[in-house]
């Protein structure tokens, strides 16, 4: 894929494991951001390829590594300035021009030689296409606008993850899995709007402190390498969601990991100090003897498992920062409870 609005060029991770392309490490990492202004992923290897374009024009590019999910690699703004390739936006095609000729003398009756010239398809669309495309289905997403000096990559095309991909095939075959009398709630069985946080409303969680008293800062737990591997996935995954987000706070609550029966780690956060100084909410809850007399004339019982639960109700506007947490490398903010 060409990409005008890509400052860079990238290379999809698993393309890269597939053919066994050797890595480097780049000196300093690097932030890839999106099209919404969200934090897609941290950029910490490259990787250095000779390639053939249209088979005629060889050159070597420097890819960044990191996951495009359904194209394996995006030629962005370095490589167009390089190849400066001549493009027929109303056609949709793409000219790559021939290097100049070593200039030589001809005889006045030869024909002159016809310069070589290959074409490569381009989708472009329209204000009301890209506008159409703006759905929870849609596979690819506008473009970014750059300011100097930033130490990060932007991405004007976004591809969906392999997950996000499956997401829009589940959801696409929940007409035909879920009753008809019940298609109004479609919206409910999403995979996609799981992975967004919803807005805020009246109901958001509150963190009303004791006066006088500031949410504690650190300390940070020592983590292993698998946890530390690990709380890199958990950030990328959620950086990209908009669930958490870069923060400066002057709170920060540790992190840990729990294993789970499975073997798997489950972040963990400690928020014991914020707890003891957080205002309990006093509303009184209904006697468990009451609410079982309730139940004793219902006949179908069911066990309710949201999708997404815990992101499901917002921290309120402003007590964002009060839930910050801390680890190696890493100061975020979630938006959720």
């Amino acid at each position: 894929m060409i990409d005008s609005g890509a400052t860079t060029n990238f290379i999809d991770s698993r393309f890269v494991t597939l053919h066994s392309l050797p890595l480097t490490s780049k000196p300093l990492t690097e932030t890839l951001l999106l099209a919404d202004g969200k934090t897609q992923a941290i950029i910490s290897k490259e990787v250095q390829l000779s390639c053939l374009v249209a088979e005629l024009f060889p050159s070597d590019i420097t890819f960044q590594v990191t996951d495009l999910g359904l194209c394996p690699i995006i030629l962005g703004l370095p490589w167009l300035k390089g190849a400066n390739p001549s493009i027929d936006w109303k056609s949709s095609n793409i000219t790559m021009r021939s290097p100049p000729l070593t200039p030589s003398l001809m005889a006045p009756s030869q024909p002159s030689p016809t310069l070589p010239s290959a074409s490569l398809d381009i989708d472009v669309i329209d204000a009301m296409a890209f506008d159409q495309s703006l759905r929870p289905d849609c596979l690819t997403l506008g473009t970014l606008y750059s300011s100097p000096g930033q130490s990060q990559h932007l991405l004007a095309t976004t591809t969906t993850s392999s997950d996000t991909t499956m997401a829009l095939a589940y959801n696409a075959g929940l007409p035909d899995i879920i009753p008809q009398e019940y298609h109004q709630y479609l919206d409910v069985f999403s995979r996609v709007k799981a992975d967004k946080l919803p807005p805020h409303r009246t109901y958001d969680h509150q963190i009303p402190l004791e006066e006088g008293k500031s949410p504690p800062f650190g300390p940070i737990y020592s983590l292993s390498e698998h946890e530390l591997k690990t709380l890199w996935e958990y950030l990328e995954e959620n950086l990209a969601k908009g669930f958490i987000s870069p923060s400066d706070s002057l709170a920060a609550s540790p992190i840990l990991f729990v294993k789970k029966k499975d073997g798997s780690l489950c972040l963990c956060v400690d928020y014991r100090g914020l707890n003891q100084i957080t205002i309990r909410n006093r509303y009184p809850l209904p006697l468990i003897d009451k609410l079982l007399d309730r139940l004793h004339e219902a006949q179908f019982f069911t066990r309710i498992d949201l999708r997404g639960a815990y992101n499901l109700l917002r921290i309120a506007k402003g007590d964002e920062w009060k839930t910050a947490v801390m680890g190696l490398n890493a100061r975020e903010a979630g938006g959720h409870q």
